[in-house]
């Protein structure tokens, strides 16, 4: 007998758009007057001849920076970054959009996720794949892949490619352990456990006992997709021209990373939007989007959340909406 499989009617979908990398070239003026012309030129040569000295001298500075152990010596200026970007006054908006984001999801995650679980869990290929792209986030093979990366850029000499190895791993720890604080100071349940229409909040629990009973305390935020936004935003900044198809794909895992996490009862869908954030505005903070001193706010670079309600004749459902 065929089967014919149907999303379910209160999936919330997430969708989040990368922010693309910019690229601005400035052309010297040409000057219309013939007297000027050689001096112009000479002008220009000299100003080419400085620009590639500094280019040269900024290029050694930049291979001498990225050593085994960058990706530690800069954690404490990713933090302050981010707390400088926290408190400032112009990306209040972003935050109240992200915090309204996570309170609505949790007014509707008691339907969003068995309707999601039943769905993914409605045939082996999805349980499959739904088990597949969870690895995508899993931090032991996320290290792994950069390991390989970095082999092969030290291998063939790649000095962007060494650089953003680097910048990968500072993002990993930067925001797992920033994720990790989170969890043991909320201690949410994960969906798994919950027998009921009620999950649990348990704040700062015994250590022991969170190492002992994990999902019983560690669903608020979601490490897995800080882990893979955080990988994804550096070689989006790092590999500009491949975007046309690396930004598609970015898109794409994330959001099916994000379902199927709550389709395996790891996370709810609440748990979502403050994992992306992190791995996102670490991202951006390593790969130097942001600048080492954070003087620049979220305002402007970083994403606009929308949300908006909509109802079928089945009922109604809310859309979460990440736009960059």
């Amino acid at each position: 007998m065929n089967r014919t499989l149907a999303l379910p009617k209160h999936t919330v979908v997430f969708c989040l758009f990368l922010l693309s990398y910019k690229n601005t070239l400035s052309l010297p003026q040409q000057n219309s007057h013939n007297d000027f012309i050689a001096t112009d030129s000479l002008s220009h040569t000299r100003m080419l001849a400085a620009s590639h000295d500094n280019a040269g001298q900024n290029s050694a500075e930049e291979t001498q920076s990225v050593q085994w152990y960058t990706m530690i010596t800069k954690l404490p200026r990713d933090w302050s970054a981010l707390g400088s970007q926290l408190i400032d006054k112009h990306s209040l908006p972003v935050l109240a959009g992200l915090g309204a984001a996570t309170i609505a999801l949790t007014v509707f995650d008691y339907t969003t996720y068995p309707q999601t679980r039943n769905f993914l869990n409605s045939s082996g290929f999805l349980r499959q794949t739904r088990d597949d792209v969870i690895l995508a986030g899993d931090g032991r093979y996320n290290l792994a892949a950069i390991g390989g990366l970095a082999v092969a850029g030290w291998a063939t000499h790649n000095e962007r490619l060494l650089r953003t190895t680097s910048e990968m791993a500072e993002t990993f720890l930067a925001s797992g352990i920033v994720v990790q604080i989170l969890k043991h100071s909320t201690g949410r349940e994960s969906p798994i456990v919950i027998p009921h229409d009620d999950d649990e909040w348990r704040p700062f629990p015994n250590l022991k006992q969170y190492q002992l009973h994990q999902v019983r305390y560690y669903s608020f935020p979601s490490g897995h997709l800080a882990t893979l936004v955080g990988s994804l935003t550096v070689l989006n900044e790092n590999y500009p021209e491949y975007r046309t198809w690396l930004r598609p794909v970015s898109y794409v895992l994330t959001g099916l990373l994000g379902i199927s996490l709550v389709g395996k009862g790891m996370h709810w869908y609440s748990d979502l939007p403050v994992g992306i954030a992190l791995g996102y505005s670490f991202g951006k903070i390593a790969s130097g989007k942001y600048g080492a001193d954070g003087n620049r706010s979220f305002n402007g670079e970083y994403p606009q959340i929308t949300i908006s309600p909509s109802f079928t004749l089945r009922g109604g459902c809310i859309d979460l909406n990440v736009a960059f």
